[in-house]
């Protein structure tokens, strides 16, 4: 049978048997809450009820009121969280969304700070309901003694109750991130808290459960936060800068021809001399879907672009297998000679590309990561960079 309960003012329900024990246990109605069902004549105290009377312990004079945790520890606890979970997330993508996708990450790096921050902290938050529901509690609120319950007598929520209560918190209690929104959102819920009323987000949802701390606790929690605030702040400073190397595309020098190119954004430069004096320079992506090499011959016999395109495949053969015949292409205005093929080893798919200029032979080789990643190389960003630097 329904039950209709009369607080904070207002008049709620209907609501379960079982719902109406929750309320109690979350401290939101009391023996004293006026509660009627139909057939009753009146409105009646809930602890004259005799549906009730059994969950009532006997009134206890000087009793204390239940612990909610005060507003400072329960801002901190969520600081402490959403600060660790953003630490966590900033690294991953920094440490490995290059290597997964280089576009991905230049999306990333290239957005405009309010909209990464934005999209970190909302993260943040959808993976913190994830640590509650893995863990029970979440770090920080595990450090300030306290724990978020459900309304409804379940003990705990399950990922779905603790993500709609992030979510909740996220706009009502962090105002979706918009600094005067969030300004307002805080105050108002400080002012609630602070007066020992639930906050706005949880409100007829959950309740907070509060275990008194020591100071020496209290102590080492607070220096935890800022800690950590000061390990994100260094995360950000550090960051910058490795984002911009990453994604700002830079001038290269070839040093043979002595031309110079602007290199797209995600390539690695490195150079390096063979044993049988062939100077070879590397291009590596960030995200090792494509490594390309280009390498300079110095021509003392007199030979056609063709004749060095055979000893090319002929050489190559010890180590790739090489697909159909020469053909002639143009980069940028340059004539030169393509031809795919496959590692011996590995199965990459090799691009070779072939010109001369002058008394110099030149060899760009493109490999890529899949198999079926031979593409259109002559149409590469790159490869037309590094083709205008020949001569």
């Amino acid at each position: 049978m329904d039950w209709y309960c009369a607080f904070e003012g207002r008049l709620r329900g209907p609501h379960t048997r079982a719902s109406v024990e929750g309320l109690l246990r979350s401290g939101l109605i009391d023996r004293e809450t006026k509660v009627w069902r139909e057939g009753m004549p009146r409105w009646r105290a809930l602890g004259s009820v005799d549906d009730f009377r059994g969950l009532l312990p006997p009134p206890v004079p000087g009793e204390p009121e239940p612990a909610r945790g005060g507003p400072w520890s329960r801002c901190c606890a969520r600081l402490f969280d959403l600060t660790l979970l953003a630490v966590v997330i900033v690294f991953l993508i920094e440490a490995f969304l290059p290597a997964l996708s280089m576009e991905a990450f230049l999306l990333y790096a290239n957005a405009r700070p309010f909209v990464t921050g934005s999209g970190i902290v909302a993260s943040a938050f959808a993976l913190n309901a994830l640590v509650l529901t893995a863990f029970g509690n979440s770090p920080g609120k595990a450090l300030f003694g306290l724990r978020a319950v459900p309304l409804d007598g379940a003990g705990r929520f399950g990922f779905v109750g603790h993500a709609a209560r992030e979510f909740r918190v996220w706009v009502f209690g962090a105002g979706i991130g918009i600094p005067v929104v969030a300004l307002v959102t805080m105050a108002r819920n400080y002012r609630e808290v602070g007066a020992g009323r639930p906050a706005s987000y949880d409100r007829r949802h959950a309740r907070m459960e509060a275990r008194p701390i020591g100071e020496t606790r209290r102590t080492v929690a607070m220096i935890s936060v800022a800690g950590l605030s000061l390990a994100a702040v260094a995360l950000v400073v550090w960051g910058e800068p490795y984002e911009r190397r990453i994604a700002a595309a830079r001038m290269w020098a070839n040093p043979v021809s002595g031309l110079s190119a602007t290199l797209p954004a995600g390539w690695i430069a490195a150079a390096a001399t063979r044993d049988d004096g062939v100077r070879l320079f590397t291009f590596t992506a960030f995200d090792r879907s494509k490594t390309v090499y280009l390498a300079v011959e110095e021509d003392a016999g007199g030979l056609t672009l063709g004749r060095y395109a055979e000893l090319v495949a002929r050489n190559a053969a010890a180590s790739a297998t090489l697909i159909g015949r020469w053909r002639g292409v143009e980069i940028e205005g340059a004539p030169m000679l393509r031809r795919d093929g496959r590692t011996s080893r590995t199965g990459r798919p090799v691009t070779l590309l072939l010109a001369k200029h002058g008394n110099r032979f030149w060899r760009l080789i493109v490999m890529g990561r899949q198999p079926d990643d031979h593409g259109n190389a002559e149409a590469l960003p790159l490869v037309k960079a590094l083709v205008a630097t020949l001569a």
